[in-house]
Parts: C-alpha cells; structure tokens; sequence
C-alpha cells in the first residue's frame, strides 16, 4: 500500500509533468512571483512588547491609507489570480488528459474561471480578516486594560491556522478551472467544512509549508551565506529549487485530488485519473 501511495502521489505526477515541458515555464512564473514577495524585515517589531497593540494598528493604517500601496496591492493580487489560474489551468488539463501545451492552456483559460477564482479569494481574505479581528480585540483589551502581551499566543494561533487558509486558497485554485458551474465548483469549496476532507488538506498543507519554508527560505539563505553572491546565489536557487517546486506541487496535487475526491465534480472531472491510479484510488 505505502508502495502504490509513492506511485500515486509522487512517481506519476511527476511523469505527468515532465512529459509536459510547458509546466515547466508555468512553474518557473510562479516561483519568480513567489520570491518578488519583499522581506520587511518586521519581525524585531512584531516581538517588541506591545507593538501590535501600539504601533501595529498605526502603521498598517497608514499604509491602508496610502493610493501607492493599494495600487501595488491590487497589481499583485490581480497577477497572482492570472498566474494561479494558468498554473492550475495547466495542471488540470495534464492530470485530466495526460498530455498539454503552453499554447493550449492559454487558449483554454476563461474569463470565469479568472473571475471566480477572484471572487472566490477574496471572499476567503475576507474570513481570515474577520477571523483574526475577533481574536486580536480580546488581546488588544487585555493588553489596554491588564498590560498582558499575547503577542505570543495571537502568533502560535496564526501559525497553526495558516495551513487552513492555505488549504482553503489552493482549493480554490483547483477549483477555478473545473469544466463545471459555479455552483458546483463552490461545493468544490464548500466540501472543506467535512471533517475528513478538512483534516487530510490540513494535514497536506502542515507539511508543504514545513518543506517550501526549507525550499523556499532555508535554502536560498545558506547559499548567499555559502556562495557571497547574491547574482550567482539567486541563479543558483533558482535553478535548483525549480525541480523540486515542480515535483512538489504535482505530488501536493495529487493528494488533493484525493483528499476532494468525496466531492461529485472532482470525481467526474478526474474520474480517468482515479481510474488509472487503482488501487490506490479505491475507496
């Protein structure tokens, strides 16, 4: 079993893909934009006693305020809902017809599927916003009223909660460009309210970001450390991270295909590759 579980999450997505050589390019924007996010370098401030109850509100006001900074933000978000799209447009048509182009991709992806994934997140943001207000104003009125600092507490709960917002992103992203109505990609979303689906994406998206922290951040640190070039580090974490960010995320996609697979869309769309996957894919 542990044998057809390596076949099925690991070996054949990655075949898949590097059967298709276009993902690779999809891949390579998507890393490229992943390490445009600046470093603000807040993190000495957010361990200051207090600071998010003092300074915190203030400077992330100021820069709500700010024409430059919302502009920039709506940029970014608007180009990572095109890129999402097109990577997930592209993963879809290679597990669902084992075979794409970069061409045919492009061609394929659809005005709706660009605004529902857009919608989609949003509304997301928007949970995880009203969520991390309701539990910052207890803190913020026992620090105003007690002088108690639960900076430490309000970031232990952000970290284990980070993995459901991720879940609940990249499921959206899967399901943006299902050949379905858009109520039947919503149940794609939906579906995270289910114990069981719920806790198999949870338990995904723990370790991903455990392993693109490592990827992502860990390594590409040792080698400015190691190589003293930050021109020659960066082409050389980028050329050795992209492999394993492509294997990475078609072995993350695949276990998301069945960790959704109880969700009737999902099992129609992909139903040849659940098929394929036997036995593993048994329910």
């Amino acid at each position: 079993m542990r044998r057809d579980l390596a076949r099925q999450a690991v070996v054949r997505p990655f075949v898949l893909l590097v059967r298709n050589p276009g993902v690779l390019v999809v891949a390579a924007v998507v890393l490229a934009f992943s390490l445009l996010v600046p470093d603000q370098g807040i993190a000495a401030d957010v361990f200051r006693p207090g600071w998010i109850f003092d300074a915190g509100p203030a400077e992330v006001w100021s820069l709500v305020r700010s024409p430059a900074v919302l502009a920039v933000a709506a940029a970014g978000y608007t180009g990572k809902i095109l890129i999402s799209s097109a990577a997930s447009q592209q993963l879809l048509l290679v597990f669902r017809d084992g075979r794409t182009t970069l061409p045919a991709t492009l061609r394929s992806i659809s005005l709706g599927t660009v605004h529902w994934l857009f919608v989609a997140e949003l509304a997301i943001y928007a949970l995880c916003a009203l969520a991390a207000l309701i539990g910052y104003l207890p803190a913020l009125l026992i620090w105003r009223t007690a002088g108690v600092d639960l900076t430490v507490p309000l970031l232990v709960v952000a970290v284990l909660a980070f993995p459901a917002a991720y879940a609940a992103v990249s499921t959206a992203i899967v399901a943006a460009p299902l050949p379905a109505s858009a109520r039947e990609r919503t149940s794609v979303l939906t579906s995270l309210r289910g114990r069981r689906v719920f806790g198999r994406l949870y338990g995904l998206f723990a370790v991903r970001v455990i392993l693109e922290t490592v990827l992502l951040g860990v390594a590409p640190l040792a080698m400015l450390d190691v190589v003293h070039s930050k021109p020659l580090a960066t082409a050389a974490v980028g050329a050795g991270l992209l492999v394993p960010s492509l294997f990475l995320r078609g072995s993350c996609y695949a276990l998301m295909l069945y960790a959704l697979r109880p969700v009737p869309v999902v099992e129609r769309v992909f139903g040849r590759y659940f098929t394929e996957s036997e036995p593993v894919g048994a329910r």
